[in-house]
């Protein structure tokens, strides 16, 4: 950067400087959450995010709204051929109905939002 002045002489060059944006946009919600109930366990799929999702959360629990428990997926093992991913969540307990939603989350830690809840009584 320099000054001009209104003389018209113009100053020498400021220090150089750079600059790079942190990235604080999360990734998008995940879409076209869907399971299939067994015996103690269920599988999860859903749509893999085109963006730069790095992992999956899927949450969980007894109660809608109130997901305390998770697991994680990272996005390099769900299926590039069918372009879902899937994760099974196992030890639950038999008759109960549980409640997941998914988030996705980036390289910098940021988390998308949840996408809506299914829920599936498992078996």
């Amino acid at each position: 950067v320099t000054a001009k002045y209104k003389s018209g002489a113009e100053s020498g060059y400021s220090a150089e400087t750079s600059f790079i944006p942190a990235d604080t946009m999360p990734p998008k919600i995940p879409e076209g959450l869907t399971g299939t109930a067994g015996e103690g366990k269920v599988a999860i799929s859903w749509q893999v995010n085109s963006d730069d999702a790095a992992i999956y959360k899927i949450y969980y629990g007894a109660a809608s709204g109130a997901l305390g428990a998770s697991v994680n997926l990272e996005k390099s093992k769900c299926s590039s051929a069918t372009g879902k991913c899937e994760i099974t969540v196992s030890n639950l307990n038999s008759g109960v109905t549980y409640y997941f939603a998914a988030a996705a989350i980036d390289l910098n830690a940021n988390a998308s939002d949840k996408s809506a809840e299914i829920n599936l009584t498992i078996l």
